[in-house]
């Protein structure tokens, strides 16, 4: 869980803080549930880069680069100029945040996770122990959808890595493409070291799943899966990005359902999330946000997260769900 981009004026104790107790609220919640542990990850202390569909976007009729994160340049329309040295200070706020977080969590750990989109940014922090090489940009990094193709330059770095790492999958062209895929991120075919973060779009699951599915039995491929609702189901509603918060939940559920029939196991959700009393994915179980809310509190500077209320309700009702059909 975590921002769908993170913004160097957030890089605060009280900001941070607010982040690790939502997420901390969440998974002490599944705990209570299942009586088992869970791994808690969050988009944070390094998520300040993204991926653009197009180069340019128009503002006020001017038309103006993308946005692409804190790392890159800025959300100000006059300062869109990429500029390098923001890469620096992406590392000290990330370290900033980072040792942050170890002294307010102590024992009950929060692992840091992010995109690892800018090459440059990741092969610098990329360090050799014993002839084997590690990414220290982060504790779990992973490969988006748009830049996962197989000759592309991401996948070369992360296939030299000792890391845990996922990737974003929204669908494969071929069988040969996913088998590919994982053996260049996982030569060994251990488990645990790759995850496979399904992105499909509620009314793509079966046609996504169950594709995936046959490949990874059929060729006895390891790796853990978790679904990812949000990046499938985001459309726009009188000018604002928006997600709606049952879509979300219904395709959690279907790619649970599918994995069940199939033998295979959900191993986690990717919630695009923020505390604040934000208004920005529409709908909820007890406190709703309508589409007359979404200008209210429509702080993001990318894509839009559930709020706490909403995120809270979210993992409550996964839990129920999950006991209820025996997990």
């Amino acid at each position: 869980m975590g921002d769908c981009a993170e913004r160097f004026q957030d890089c605060t104790g009280e900001i941070v803080e607010s982040k690790a107790a939502l997420l901390t609220n969440c998974a002490e919640l599944l705990e209570g549930q299942f009586n088992l542990p869970v791994l808690k990850v969050s988009r944070i202390a390094g998520q300040y880069s993204k991926p653009r569909s197009a180069d340019y976007e128009t503002i006020d009729g001017e038309q103006v680069l993308c946005y692409r994160g804190d790392s890159v340049n800025d959300i100000a329309k006059n300062a869109r100029q990429h500029d390098p040295k923001k890469i620096l200070e992406t590392y000290h706020r990330s370290a900033a945040t980072l040792n942050y977080l170890r002294a307010i969590t102590n024992k009950d750990k929060i692992y840091s996770s992010h995109e690892g989109l800018l090459m440059e940014y990741e092969s610098a922090l990329t360090r050799k122990f014993h002839d084997k090489y590690y990414d220290l940009s982060g504790h779990f990094i992973w490969i988006g959808e748009r830049t996962r193709s197989l000759d592309q330059g991401h996948m070369n770095l992360f296939s030299g890595l000792e890391n845990p790492v996922g990737v974003k999958v929204g669908g494969v062209k071929s069988e040969e493409e996913f088998v590919q895929l994982n053996k260049k991120l996982n030569p060994k075919n251990e488990p645990g070291k790759l995850v496979i973060i399904t992105r499909c779009g509620v009314k793509k699951v079966a046609e996504v799943l169950l594709k995936l599915i046959e490949i990874k039995q059929k060729h006895k491929l390891n790796f853990t899966w978790v679904s990812d609702p949000m990046h499938g189901n985001t459309f726009t509603k009188n000018g604002f990005k928006t997600r709606e918060y049952s879509t979300l939940f219904e395709e959690v559920v279907l790619v649970e359902q599918e994995l069940r029939k199939a033998g295979e196991r959900l191993g986690g959700v990717h919630l695009e999330s923020t505390p604040d009393d934000v208004t920005e994915c529409l709908g909820g179980k007890e406190t709703k946000v309508a589409e007359g809310d979404l200008p209210k509190a429509y702080t993001t500077y990318c894509d839009p997260r559930l709020n706490n209320r909403q995120c809270v309700d979210f993992i409550k009702e996964l839990g129920d769900y999950l006991r209820i059909n025996k997990f």
